[in-house]
């Protein structure tokens, strides 16, 4: 029972197969197909591993260079500053040299300077003082007015009278007459004007 069922039937088998063969062949048609394609793609890919890798190195190599380059001006720098340090120090020597030798000038001119004021602002109080001690055993003690009378020198004021400011004026009216159109006032008339406003000022203030 178990041989008879594990076997199955001839039609079974060749319907199943015949079945099968036309999705084979498309699929094995494709496999070939894209077998191509993948090999290019891989193709491709390789070589730009290697182009990235032939990359990397000619960077290595052009870093690698640098590196050589500044040590050897590392070096060279380093060979100057030995060879050059006697100098440089004499240098150095020279100019702090030059500036304690201008600074201690400066400072004798000061000292001097202060000596000499010192000196003379002694002399001038010894001067002083002999004067004083002078005064005091041969000079003669003599009463001083501490206080003088004011004797004022200004002249008195004297206010004017109030009728210093007067002065006459006469007019004469000769009636009324229809307006007529204003003129432009002459330099007599505003003299006028300003006199009688003055008159009438100092009656006011009168």
């Amino acid at each position: 029972m178990r041989s008879v069922n594990a076997c199955k039937p001839y039609t079974t088998l060749r319907k199943a197969t015949l079945t099968m063969l036309p999705e084979m062949h498309s699929f094995t048609g494709r496999v070939i197909a894209f077998a191509a394609a993948d090999a290019a793609a891989m193709t491709g890919a390789r070589n730009e591993m290697n182009a990235f890798l032939e990359d990397n190195l000619r960077i290595e190599k052009i870093e690698a260079d640098e590196r050589r380059m500044a040590a050897a001006e590392d070096q060279y720098s380093f060979d100057i500053m030995d060879a050059t340090f006697a100098t440089r120090v004499g240098d150095d020597k020279r100019q702090y040299l030059s500036m304690a030798e201008t600074a201690y000038r400066t400072a004798i001119e000061k000292m001097t300077s202060t000596k000499t004021f010192i000196d003379s602002t002694a002399a001038k109080g010894a001067e002083a003082d002999a004067r004083w001690q002078k005064m005091q055993t041969e000079g003669v003690a003599r009463a001083v007015q501490l206080v003088r009378q004011y004797k004022p020198s200004a002249q008195p004021f004297s206010p004017p009278t109030k009728d210093s400011f007067r002065f006459k004026y006469s007019f004469s009216f000769k009636g009324a007459k229809p307006p007529a159109p204003k003129a432009e006032e002459t330099f007599v008339e505003k003299v006028e004007e300003a006199a009688e406003g003055a008159v009438e000022a100092v009656e006011d203030l009168a």
